[in-house]
């Protein structure tokens, strides 16, 4: 969306947004990325099909813009997890959460 300022500046106005991971389905690494419009703390977890959580990465104070995830189909002790459907959550602390399905071939 676009707005003009009085000095006919022109603002564009940002939201949060989580991309598709890529390549997916994946194997073993994709790339997850999203943009956050504000400086906020964010926190990117992923979840197995049955609603665990497997992996996590949070960040403090991150700045405004566009960002990416790597994962490598490690779970949170460091050990690959098994070939099967994933959900990914970013959460921009009390702004922002959006969920969204991946596929890890193997």
């Amino acid at each position: 969306m676009e707005t003009k300022a009085k000095n006919n500046t022109l603002l564009i106005s940002h939201a949060s947004q989580l991309g598709q991971n890529f390549p997916n389905p994946f194997n073993p690494v994709t790339e997850i990325k999203y943009e956050i419009p504000k400086v906020a703390d964010v926190s990117i977890s992923i979840f197995n099909i049955l609603g665990k959580e497997v992996y996590r990465e949070s960040f403090k104070d991150l700045n405004q813009g566009y960002h990416s995830l790597r994962w490598d189909a490690r779970n949170i002790n460091g050990k690959l997890v098994s070939a099967g459907v994933y959900f990914y959550t970013l959460e921009a602390k009390n702004a922002f959460t959006k969920t969204k399905k991946m596929i890890l071939l193997k």
